[in-house]
């Protein structure tokens, strides 16, 4: 359609410049009123299809975003193919862990927090090798991943969903101790019971209109909630 009425204006522009050239004054009258009372149609014609085309292309780019998202990166723990502790010093190597003075006995405490059962150490060994990422199941990788962030204790760290596999007990365990680290966290999550772990909350209404609303979390109302939700 655009092409269309970009070749009727060419071919309307030429036929003025006919008019002209051949000193017709009704011709070059008939095709100027004509542009002029097809300008405006044409022109909203054109950029209602000029923005029809961009909304497609921004709805297409958005839908693929959050379906590569959901299928590949929502909460993904980067797992490479190496030791077990490979999975808990990642980025490190074995030799850089002991250059910092760090013992399989320390990451076996650390796991100890993170797997309180104690199932990760039961079934394999630090020097296990596997390909994890089908080795562990859901749980088991959320654990790691926390486990690896107890190890590097950043100042700053950002959870995706980090904690959809484990029961709210070992949940609250994990943010205690990340707390105790002086780790500032950044969470993205759909689960309520994280919210008592932070001070904000920035919550995006979701559409096109890119709405958004950051509140303070009243704990004290939380808490009380909760109170309810238990009795």
């Amino acid at each position: 359609a655009r092409t269309l009425c970009d070749v009727w204006m060419i071919s309307n522009g030429t036929s003025i410049e006919r008019a002209i050239i051949a000193r017709n004054p009704a011709e070059f009258r008939y095709y100027v009123l004509r542009y002029a009372s097809l300008m405006l149609p044409i022109s909203v014609i054109n950029q209602l299809l000029k923005y029809g085309l961009q909304e497609m292309g921004l709805r297409f780019r958005v839908r693929l975003s959050e379906h590569l998202y959901a299928k590949y990166m929502q909460g993904f723990t980067y797992l490479s193919i190496g030791t077990l502790r490979d999975q808990l010093i990642y980025p490190l190597s074995a030799a850089q862990m002991r250059a910092q003075g760090v013992t399989d006995d320390d990451l076996a405490m650390l796991l100890s927090i993170v797997d309180p059962a104690g199932l990760i150490l039961k079934e394999w060994r630090l020097d296990d090798v596997r390909d994890w990422s089908h080795s562990f199941s859901g749980g088991q990788k959320q654990r790691v991943g926390m486990c690896r962030l107890f190890f590097a204790r950043p100042k700053y760290a950002i959870l995706d969903e980090c904690t959809s596999a484990v029961s709210d007990e070992v949940e609250d365990v994990l943010y205690e101790v990340a707390t105790i680290l002086h780790c500032t966290l950044f969470t993205i999550s759909h689960r309520p019971s994280v919210r008592k772990h932070h001070d904000f909350c920035l919550n995006f209404e979701g559409g096109m209109e890119g709405k958004w609303q950051w509140t303070e979390i009243d704990k004290t109302d939380l808490s009380s909630k909760l109170t309810k939700l238990v009795k």
